[in-house]
């Protein structure tokens, strides 16, 4: 296996071929794994089957923002797309470094959700990484056209 710290240097020689790769991740004394694939990104085996693919590749074919509405109406509970965009606005609020108590009057999440949030950012997937710099990027180049 090849282990790697929180920002991916590293560490050692790998023993043996390791498909997939485990990531070591300490911070703060805790530690984690996390499976990597071929490419080295990290793989959630916990949410990983064949109808959740199916799943992924419904949202990725929606076009526009109205057919994303059509869609998670007709999917989700009104409470359930509530609660994901509110999880989202909390990752973007901890992102920017605004405090607990600031998120809390902002978007009237609590300190659980906002905890669990925030340990998604430090010890997740990327995910919302991944989200927040294609949406600056989107930003940007709307602003110079």
């Amino acid at each position: 296996y090849l282990f790697t710290d929180m920002r991916g240097d590293r560490g050692g020689a790998p023993k043996s071929p390791p498909p997939p790769s485990i990531r070591l991740c300490q911070m703060d004394g805790l530690v984690s794994f996390q499976h990597l694939n071929e490419q080295g990104d990290i793989m959630n085996s916990k949410i990983k089957d064949k109808n959740t693919d199916g799943l992924f590749e419904a949202i990725l074919s929606l076009e526009t923002l109205e057919e994303c509405y059509k869609f998670f109406e007709d999917l989700c509970t009104v409470l359930e797309i509530k609660s994901l965009a509110q999880r989202l606005q909390v990752a973007k609020m901890l992102s920017e470094h605004h405090v607990y108590n600031d998120i809390v009057n902002e978007t009237g999440a609590s300190t659980a959700t906002i905890s669990r949030v925030n340990r998604s950012l430090h010890y997740g997937c990327d995910g919302y990484d991944i989200v927040f710099n294609r949406l600056k990027e989107k930003k940007e180049k709307e602003e110079n056209e």
